[in-house]
């Protein structure tokens, strides 16, 4: 995280994930967020996937994820068991301090 911090943040934190990896970063994306939109997928072009609506999300400080990288002539240029996953900075800060708050604590108890 402070490394993101000295960097700047940007608008987006980029995945490129097998399927076990994709399951994991929903279940991150979820765990504070139950919204039927926390994460979807859209069929669009690679570049819409992974920049247009993620960045558009973050400005408006939505916390929607994508799911893409189903283009057809970006799957050439990616492994065949990868998909992206896409979370808004916005929401990436949030998951981040839930994790490190109740997630990951030995004091957090779940409901």
């Amino acid at each position: 995280m402070d490394r993101f911090e000295a960097a700047g943040w940007g608008e987006e934190i980029l995945f490129f994930a097998i399927p076990d990896l994709l399951l994991a970063l929903c279940l991150l994306a979820f765990y504070d967020n139950d919204s039927d939109d926390t994460a979807g997928l859209r069929f669009t072009s690679g570049c819409c996937s992974i920049v247009t609506f993620v960045v558009r999300e973050n400005r408006r400080q939505g916390r929607s994820c994508f799911i893409g990288m189903f283009d057809l002539s970006v799957r050439l240029l990616i492994q065949a068991d990868e998909l992206s996953f896409v979370i808004p900075v916005h929401h990436f800060r949030k998951m981040v301090q839930t994790m490190t708050t109740q997630l990951f604590s030995a004091r957090y108890t779940p409901p």
